[in-house]
């Protein structure tokens, strides 16, 4: 007899609902997958073959009705124009004596309007017939000042230029006149509108409202205006930047607004309240442009270093990094959703596309092999290594991140991070230890600390001190602060260790104190007292690294493990024969 107190019984019909909705919901949430991006060649992009060595892209601008991608280029001052989907060059705009500063495009007028360095407004004819646009020279019109920025407002059919003076211009378009004859008058210049207390940077109408007018401004600030009448009203003024906004995006996913800073801080906004939503900080540089995909939940910002991340607008996390630029300074993004490809400007174009996260195959492989594992507390993720290659994966839902290939010339052999998460210290089995920047993975120090297998690594964060155990029965003592911050600031900034690490390079790495053999415990019982460690040499190695001491332990067989105690000062070392030495440790020089 069931118990009556229990409903399921008494209700089977409701129950397999609820169990098939459950089931649905658990399929529709397997298939949600968050957007991977690989790196294209450059052949597989835009044709590059006609750029000259001192050519740069300042500004990218897709049009998506006529599939193509426009290019600002200097220092020649032109347009160029290429078709998205041949990567093929089509034609080159020369209506300025300056550097280009903006371009938009105007659907219902069919132009490209571009601003100059030159105080100079063009448009021009974009459009399509037989898929060929005309891209002759419409209509000319010169401002007060450089014009920064460029948005276009369908509800009022009016095009705002934001100011070096910190005014908006409103540029009222008589889309007829504009459309039918190239010398009649289609642009009709309105008093300025005084917005900023510096050059605007950025301007953008958000698609939900069609009537609002946001805009950002080297002043620090994001101000929203209501231009649906003829006398435009200041709505919100929003501030939390420390530094310059140059850039703004709106995503209509989740119906936020992003600005990006010269603060290196990607910040969140609803578009009627003045209050901040979250302060995104992911980057190291300042912040070049940041870009939401239309109906999707991605948004993109990338920095002047090159770094560009993938965030997921529904948790504000980010899911992916990419490196578009090695040294050149990183201009401008785009995006092209006809593609699923992402384009970067610097002194030339890197492609990215969206593929079908075919890392999550060569992640799971890399699963499946991983020799080494840490857990990063920092940023709540996990570090595997398999062979020579380092994976990092999102605690909370087992995806991929980023994976740095070749961290070490052979097969890795330990893995450690530093007390902030940042660096990541890798070993291989030829003796090599080197520091990579988790965020990044540049390589930030590489040395060569033994002759065999490097079988356990401890970092002393106090001292900055790396001690390494090697097949080759020897401990290693390496400062790590004076190769990678270079002095004594440097080394107290990583972890206050300055007086430390400068009073072991004052030494010059010179015989260390002689450390008696404490203790050396043999099977479980045998109690050998007696002994030393000596010094060893001092100075670089190959790989650089500054080499304060190398021990020679007193097994008798290959080291397999070791371990650090920066409280006592003691190392232990264990051998494959089963024995156990403890001595002490001076890592202090």
């Amino acid at each position: 007899m069931s118990n009556p107190s229990f409903p399921f019984p008494r209700m089977p019909a409701e129950w397999l609902l609820i169990s098939t909705l459950r089931t649905l919901l658990r399929s529709l949430f397997a298939r949600v997958r968050r957007p991977f991006y690989r790196r294209l060649s450059a052949r597989h992009g835009p044709d590059q073959s006609r750029f000259r060595q001192d050519q740069c892209v300042e500004k990218l601008l897709y049009i998506a009705p006529l599939d193509l991608l426009l290019l600002a280029e200097t220092p020649d001052n032109v347009v160029s124009v290429y078709h998205a989907s041949s990567r093929e060059w089509s034609h080159q705009l020369r209506g300025h004596t300056a550097e280009v500063l903006a371009m938009t495009y105007v659907p219902e007028a069919g132009a490209a309007v571009t601003a100059g360095a030159d105080r100079a407004l063009c448009w021009w004819d974009a459009t399509a017939t037989a898929l060929t646009a005309a891209w002759r020279l419409r209509e000319r019109a010169t401002a007060a000042c450089s014009q920064l920025a460029l948005c276009w407002c369908a509800e009022t059919a009016t095009l705002y230029s934001g100011g070096a003076d910190g005014s908006i211009l409103p540029w009222l378009h008589l889309t007829e006149a504009l459309s039918e004859s190239p010398t009649a008058p289609g642009v009709r210049m309105q008093p300025p509108m005084s917005a900023h207390r510096d050059a605007i940077t950025a301007m953008l109408v958000p698609k939900m409202t069609k009537s609002l007018l946001v805009s950002a401004s080297l002043d620090g600030t994001v101000r929203v205006l209501d231009v649906s009448s003829r006398s435009p009203r200041l709505i919100h003024v929003l501030k939390g930047h420390e530094r310059a906004v140059v850039a703004v995006a709106y995503s209509d996913w989740c119906k936020l607004l992003f600005s990006a800073g010269v603060d290196h801080e990607l910040r969140v906004w609803n578009p009627f309240s003045e209050a901040t939503i979250a302060c995104l900080r992911a980057h190291d540089a300042p912040l070049v442009a940041v870009e939401a995909m239309a109906s999707t939940p991605q948004l993109f910002s990338a920095d002047s270093a090159g770094i560009v991340n993938v965030w997921d607008v529904r948790s504000l996390t980010r899911v992916q990094t990419l490196r578009a630029s090695a040294g050149a300074l990183c201009t401008a993004l785009a995006l092209l959703p006809l593609h699923s490809r992402l384009v970067v400007a610097a002194r030339r174009l890197t492609v990215f596309t969206e593929g079908e996260r075919e890392g999550e195959h060569d992640a799971t492989a890399a699963a499946d092999s991983a020799t080494r594992a840490v857990y990063n507390a920092t940023n709540h993720t996990f570090v595997t290594c398999s062979g020579a290659d380092v994976t990092v994966w999102d605690a909370h839902d087992g995806s991929l991140q980023r994976t740095f290939a070749s961290a070490g010339t052979s097969s890795i052999t330990c893995l450690s991070l530093d007390a902030r998460g940042r660096k990541l210290f890798v070993a291989d089995d030829e003796g090599w230890v080197r520091v990579i920047d988790l965020r990044t993975g540049l390589r930030m120090l590489s040395l060569r600390a033994h002759s065999a297998e490097v079988c356990a690594f401890m970092f002393e964060e106090r001292t900055r001190v790396l001690v390494t155990a090697s097949w080759d029965q020897t401990l290693a003592m390496h400062c790590e602060a004076s190769e990678v911050g270079g002095g004594d600031s440097a080394a107290a900034g990583a972890g206050g260790a300055g007086p430390s690490a400068a009073s072991a390079r004052g030494a010059g790495g010179g015989a260390p104190e002689r450390a008696g053999l404490r203790a050396g415990v043999r099977g479980s019982a045998d109690v050998v007292r007696g002994g030393s460690w000596r010094g060893g040499e001092a100075g670089g190695e190959e790989g650089g690294g500054v080499l304060l001491r190398r021990v020679p332990t007193q097994h008798g067989c290959d080291v397999t493990c070791a371990c650090l105690s920066a409280t006592f000062s003691l190392v232990a070392t264990g051998a494959d024969d089963g024995s156990l030495q403890v001595g002490a440790a001076c890592t202090r020089g």
